[in-house]
């Protein structure tokens, strides 16, 4: 019996890769079109926000065609023409080039040394190492020996 009682609190959840959540993150906009879209066609905000990672990461500097994110995107094919209409504009109009959050790190040639947004810059002057004596001397530093 006490067995059972356990087995009832025990619950196994499966690892699966298809549980992680999607890079790209809904904004008010978003939503508004989601709420618009619900009206005609059935899409959830979790799906949505797959759809677009999906479309951001199949995209380099050129947009997926509406051909293309039919192959990236496993819906209706209304919906995909809605999302992927939504995205294109919204994703034109957009200043950074993707939708997605990046860390701006420094170029190669080193021209962006002053910029304040730039993460993880190159050191420009190289650090010196402490050089430490194998002899064993202090250094300057008070050894304290104390008798019991």
């Amino acid at each position: 019996q006490l067995q059972l009682k356990l087995a009832r609190h025990i619950h196994i959840k499966s690892f699966s890769l298809d549980t992680e959540q999607p890079d790209y993150d809904l904004d008010s906009e978003d939503e508004v079109f989601v709420n618009k879209l619900k009206k005609k066609l059935e899409v959830e905000a979790l799906q949505f926000e797959e759809m677009i990672d999906r479309l951001e990461k199949g995209s380099g500097q050129q947009l997926v065609t509406l051909q293309e994110a039919k192959l990236l995107l496993k819906e209706d094919d209304d919906l995909i023409r809605e999302v992927f209409e939504y995205w294109s504009r919204k994703r034109k109009l957009c200043k950074n080039g993707s939708l997605i959050p990046t860390i701006k790190q420094e170029k190669r040639d080193v021209s962006s040394t002053n910029d304040p947004y730039v993460a993880f810059r190159r050191r420009t002057e190289k650090m010196q190492t402490r050089k430490v004596s194998s002899s064993g001397q202090s250094h300057g530093r008070i050894d304290v020996v104390l008798f019991l």
